[in-house]
């Protein structure tokens, strides 16, 4: 039943759509054409009648006119019908009998035969499910919006930014227009199918005076039209994993001041977002992660990458450390924030490393899941030439500065980013510390630091083990068993290292102990408590090196993943491949890498007859 408060109904109750719905019907169920030019003239008639009744009736009753069709509740809903293919082809029909006089249906074949082929951009689009906010404007500007879509309708990237920001696009099609149908844009995007194309001209974005600008158009908004990240940043880092990453993110850059509001943890949008919304003065570093279905959006959208930088290593040690990698998904709700012991905790319990083969210890199995699975667009080894192409097809690289993984070593990172940080002008480290242990824990050492251990009076006279009564005693003294790259900020504490383990090598050189400093002298001045645990620390680090040599002589070296590929010729084809690829930077501009690698060089001997 009609419903004149159904802004669905209206259209659907409009000459347009009745006559279109006819013709299509008349295909539908293969009525001849006499049948149907007689149906077209009944409805029309009818709907004469229509007309002609309500404008009386209104007449006699002006309670009775119908609301303006944007003051209906489902005016957003009915606009997309104005899109379906039965309006389109009714309007063509009334067009042409509108202008008969002037030959209108001599046209009217070809117009119907565009017609459905607009009707087919928009099908495969989507357009009628999509949520516009501005309906009036798409009617208004309808033949400006076919003739935008018609021009790029083989150029699918273009036409998903319009449809997925249409709100906008319709708002500002006088800024739009002119850009999208330039000689610039072809060339920039179109001419080569670019992935991410810009729905606004990049150029014109970074002049204030413009009516859109970098200034006026949000971070969320430009991401998702795909505008270019403004040139707020200073080096494109492309991140490879298990090849320093966690070292250079988490300790290396912040030493030196370097992306204080960006980090490897952040989703790629968000990395964008803060880098557009950052101040120019700010020294940014973009790390782009290796995983294409992730990073593929933002490697198109920098256009001022003067300066890249990555950490080459030996691919036979980065699949050692990937197949050693413990699982983060696993190990991240098992592991215990702010763990606290007492001098009456005997049983010590060291958290066990899970690995990707779910067990204790990792396997050699895990060797073809890294090739066969990580060198898939999804993975996250063996993508820097793939990064590195695109970077150089829309930057103008100055210098790619390629480190080798001895640069970042406990003996050399330091010196390292001192060098390029008077090189590229960033703030250069001032504590070497920091710079001079291992940081990344994911083989599973040391993965139960940071401890806490709480020393009280009251436990030098509890005779009870296992109590952990003096936790709510005041009056103790806490002292953190961690290392200089978990805690390398130590304002405020005081190292106690040397003093309590004075007397042995520690395994790892950069463990540390910190009380903080207006508790040590509590600890130094009752000597009875500083010598209980003094004794007690060493006891735990007897335990804790012994569970820890156990994790590492259950990891997988060089060598056996070497004789492991010598019975696997498939796998090894397809590495060499991927090799091949990937490291073609390096064997161009630094040979000496490759014939550094011991284990690469190996790998290579094992392929020749291959």
């Amino acid at each position: 039943m009609f419903d004149p408060y159904s802004a669905v109904d209206r259209i659907k109750n409009q000459l347009a759509y009745k006559l279109g719905f006819a013709v299509l019907e008349c295909k539908k169920k293969r009525k001849g054409y006499a049948k149907l030019l007689h149906q077209l003239y009944t409805i029309k008639k009818e709907h004469s009648l229509q007309i002609k009744i309500y404008k009386q009736t209104v007449k006699v009753f002006p309670q009775l006119t119908y609301p303006k069709l944007k003051d209906c509740k489902d005016y957003e809903d009915s606009v997309r019908y104005t899109f379906h293919l039965s309006y389109m082809i009714g309007s063509v029909l009334i067009k042409a009998h509108r202008d008969w006089y002037k030959g209108g249906y001599f046209f009217l074949y070809k117009n119907i035969i565009q017609a459905k082929k607009d009707y087919e951009i928009i099908k495969k689009l989507h357009i009628d499910r999509l949520d516009f906010k501005n309906k009036e404007k798409i009617l208004k500007n309808y033949s400006l919006i076919k003739e935008i879509l018609s021009s790029h309708k083989d150029y699918e990237p273009i036409l998903n930014n319009i449809f997925h920001n249409f709100d906008f696009f319709i708002q500002h099609l006088d800024v739009i227009k002119p850009w999208l149908l330039s000689d610039d844009f072809y060339h920039r995007y179109k001419k080569d199918n670019h992935p991410y194309p810009s729905l606004l001209d990049p150029e014109k974005l970074k002049k204030d005076s413009e009516k859109l600008n970098y200034n006026n158009i949000s971070s969320e908004l430009a991401w998702e039209m795909n505008l270019p990240l403004p040139n707020n940043y200073k080096l494109v880092w492309l991140v490879n994993s298990s090849s320093g990453l966690v070292a250079i993110s988490s300790v290396f850059f912040p030493s030196c001041g370097i992306n204080k509001k960006v980090n490897i943890s952040l989703s790629v949008s968000e990395v964008y977002r803060n880098i557009y919304d950052s101040n120019e003065n700010d020294f940014n570093i973009i790390p782009v992660c290796s995983e294409f279905y992730k990073n593929n959006k933002i490697l198109h959208l920098m256009c001022f990458c003067r300066y890249c930088m990555f950490v080459a290593r030996d691919p036979i040690s980065i699949i050692k450390h990937a197949v050693n990698h413990t699982n983060n998904e696993i190990m991240n709700k098992m592991m215990i924030p702010n763990k606290n012991i007492n001098l009456k905790c005997i049983k010590l319990e060291f958290a066990k490393p899970y690995y990707y083969n779910c067990k204790n210890y990792p396997s050699l199995g895990l060797v073809d899941v890294v090739i066969m699975c990580h060198s898939k667009p999804n993975g996250v080894y063996f993508k820097t030439q793939k990064r590195l192409n695109i970077l150089n097809k829309y930057n103008k690289i100055e210098n790619i500065e390629c480190l080798e993984m001895a640069d970042i070593n406990k003996e050399n990172a330091f010196n390292t980013f001192t060098r390029l940080a008077k090189k590229y002008g960033f703030t250069p480290p001032s504590d070497p510390i920091p710079f001079q242990g291992r940081v990344n824990r994911n083989q599973g050492d040391l993965i139960c630091l940071p401890v806490t251990l709480y020393a009280h009076p009251y436990d030098l006279t509890n005779p009870n083990t296992e109590d952990d009564t003096s936790f709510g005693l005041e009056g103790g003294v806490s002292i953190i068993i961690t290392t200089h790259q978990i805690h390398p900020k130590k304002e405020g504490f005081t190292d106690i290292t040397c003093e309590i383990f004075s007397k042995r090598k520690l395994m790892f050189d950069n463990i540390v102990l910190l009380v903080k400093s207006n508790e040590y002298e509590i600890l130094k001045n009752n000597q009875e408590l500083f010598l209980a645990s003094k004794k007690y620390l060493n006891e735990y680090m007897n335990a804790l090196e012994e569970h820890e040599q156990k994790i590492k002589d259950n990891l997988i070296t060089e060598e056996q993943i070497l004789d492991y590929l010598k019975d696997k010729k498939d796998l090894r084809v397809k590495l060499k491949n991927i090799l091949d690829e990937d490291l073609t930077y390096v064997r161009e501009k630094h040979p000496e890498y490759l014939q550094k690698w011991k284990y690469y060089q190996e790998f290579e001997k094992l392929c020749e007859n291959d």
